[in-house]
């Protein structure tokens, strides 16, 4: 699923494995949204929209905030 993850880790300088630790998502799971190669639950987009501050809509590039920003 396409999603603005690569840009908002970029923004905050984090590795995966940071990221990991922060909020308690596998490198795993988060290594497939990363790479875009699989969906994730309702829960994993909320907490990962918490920790980055931003929208759903945001998160998975439907937002304005986004919008010129290429990855």
């Amino acid at each position: 699923m396409k999603n603005n993850l690569r840009f908002l880790m970029l923004e905050q300088s984090l590795s995966i494995t940071e990221l990991s630790k922060e909020i308690g998502i596998s490198r795993n799971t988060l290594t497939k949204i990363y790479y875009e190669k699989n969906d994730f639950s309702i829960s994993t987009l909320l907490t990962l929209c918490d920790f980055f501050g931003c929208t759903p809509n945001e998160f998975l590039g439907k937002g304005k905030h986004f919008e010129s920003e290429s990855i």
